[in-house]
């Protein structure tokens, strides 16, 4: 995108539209527009007559500004903030024993379900996971038959 931006400023600088531009190295307005987008990559060939066209140094047209390059730094710092706060997240005791829990069944595919067992002291006692209480019917309820044997 730096290069595309790059290339729009100096073919605004120089006062030339998409389609004179265009025509100085090859290409119709509508190449230009992708390559100012960062839409497509440029081949090399067509940066040169680009650089040349713009009398614009190559090396000039693929460099960040100091603006660009801070915004950049800033992005990547929201980032590795953003990636500490899951790593938090996923160091919790809570988390931990449940992404073990799921290490263990992953290593073991053979195993089939109905050996698979949470225990009750697994989850923490001050997490409520129970859902929310049912309205009272008049019908007594009935209660699943227990599965002891993965469904086929």
């Amino acid at each position: 995108m730096i290069l595309g931006t790059n290339i729009k400023r100096a073919r605004m600088d120089r006062r030339l539209t998409q389609s004179e531009l265009g025509r100085m190295v090859g290409v119709d307005q509508a190449g230009i527009s992708l390559y100012e987008r960062g839409r497509i990559d440029i081949p090399i060939t067509r940066l040169i007559l680009l650089s040349r066209a713009l009398r614009v140094p190559l090396m000039t047209m693929i460099r960040m500004t100091p603006m660009e390059q801070a915004g950049r730094d800033a992005k990547m710092l929201e980032t590795v903030d953003s990636l500490m706060q899951a790593r938090e997240v996923l160091e919790r005791p809570e988390v931990r024993k449940i992404l073990d829990v799921i290490d263990r069944i992953a290593e073991k595919p053979e195993v089939p379900c109905a050996q698979v067992q949470v225990k009750e002291d697994f989850l923490d006692p001050e997490m409520n996971f129970d859902p929310p209480p049912r309205p009272a019917s008049r019908r007594p309820t009935r209660r699943a038959p227990e599965v002891t044997e993965c469904p086929t």
